[in-house]
């Protein structure tokens, strides 16, 4: 059986001498208190009825909070009994907190997620992005209007009133199941309108280079044709196909994340780096810096600066189809296709697929071969075939 109550603590009073409020969740006998952040003068808090008696100045604003409070802690309380659910004092207070809890706004629900969650910069304004199409399409969006009916009509939406490709299509239809579904696990809906829906698969553009076509890239940068900003993006891209780092920490690698070991007696550089897109498991990657990569990193004595000064996504893929074209090669490369290139190359060279997962971070490998621990002496000789 479960129960709540709000109440002060008899023995506790704050230096200002007021007291206060605690919600407190039983459970089994397991007992949670909760603070609501409301204080009273004991002469102004009513124990019988439970609410801020009038001669507190502040008592209509208190006691809506309180009923606030009160009909949140039932309704929790409600909906696990009726769904035949036992309700932890963990559960309780994972509810209580959410601030979305009860609410049937879709976009109530995603804004407290984006308060929450620890997402990186790039993840935020994609749900930036989401949000924003979606409420061009329907203002308002209750958990209930989000139907097949509602997809259907959406994507046509986003395919006639937008012109978003296919695969753009594919990936905001995808936003909407993951954050239902994060929803339906947090119990503030029931609906499933995916369970009768197909989204179909993203087609990935995983274009990437050959060693010969990296041959002909550095040869390019040699021949001092290229313009300006041409050299600049030539020079990171080229740097991310002998490296595998995502473009998203291509950004903001600094001078300070570049180490210096000896290994058997001779002095090698590493780029040592926490992933920003897994930086949630706290797992640092580490790769060599050998002749040919290193080379693309200009001295500097500020350890806080950035090693590269990277363009926009548009903008890189922009120079480099003009970079392409110079080079002669008959390819769709954009600024994702310096990662796909080095791990496409480390295997083809015969890279052992730990070594690449360790430098890498790659997520399906880490499924596949969990997170290993991996000497640097290992990792260069490894990354010595790049030299082959």
């Amino acid at each position: 059986m479960s129960t709540y109550k709000i109440y002060t603590i008899p023995y506790y009073t704050n230096k200002d001498g007021t007291k206060s409020l605690y919600l407190l969740f039983t459970s089994n006998r397991d007992r949670k208190k909760i603070s609501l952040n409301i204080r009273v003068y004991p002469k102004n808090w009513n124990i019988k009825k439970c609410e801020v008696k009038k001669s507190d100045i502040e008592y209509k604003r208190k006691n809506k909070y309180i009923r606030k409070y009160s009909e949140k802690a039932q309704k929790i309380i409600d909906d696990y009994f009726f769904n035949d659910k036992e309700l932890s004092i963990f559960e309780f207070e994972k509810s209580f907190k959410n601030q979305s809890f009860g609410s049937k706004s879709f976009y109530d629900f995603i804004q407290t997620e984006m308060k929450t969650l620890d997402i990186s910069e790039g993840t935020q304004k994609n749900y930036l992005k989401q949000i924003s199409k979606l409420k061009s399409f329907k203002k308002e969006l209750l958990f209930s209007n989000i139907d097949v009916r509602f997809l259907n009509e959406y994507n046509h939406f986003l395919k006639t009133e937008r012109a978003n490709s296919d695969n753009t299509r594919k990936a905001s239809l995808n936003f909407l199941r993951a954050t239902i579904n994060k929803a339906r696990k947090q119990k503030i809906t029931e609906i499933n309108p995916f369970l009768n829906y197909s989204i179909g698969t993203i087609k990935g553009n995983k274009e990437s280079l050959t060693k010969s076509e990296i041959d002909k890239l550095e040869v390019l940068l040699k021949a001092d044709n290229l313009k300006e900003n041409e050299r600049k993006v030539l020079e990171y891209f080229l740097f991310d196909c002998y490296t595998g780092l995502r473009i998203s920490d291509l950004k903001v690698i600094k001078y300070s994340n570049i180490e210096t070991d000896i290994i058997n007696g001779k002095e090698y550089k590493f780029l040592v780096y926490i992933p920003i897109k897994t930086k949630k498991y706290k797992k640092v990657a580490q790769i060599p810096l050998l002749s040919f990569s290193e080379k693309f990193i200009k001295p500097c004595e500020f350890p806080n600066k950035t090693i590269f000064n990277v363009f926009t996504g548009q903008g890189t893929n922009r120079i480099l189809k003009r970079i392409m074209k110079k080079a002669k090669i008959n390819k769709h490369i954009t600024t994702h296709c310096g990662r796909y290139t080095f791990i496409s190359v480390a295997s083809e060279l015969g890279m052992r697929g730990e070594m690449i997962q360790s430098m890498t971070k790659h997520a399906k490998l880490e499924e596949t071969l969990g997170y290993l621990n991996v000497s640097r002496s290992a990792l260069i000789e490894e990354m010595e075939k790049f030299n082959s």
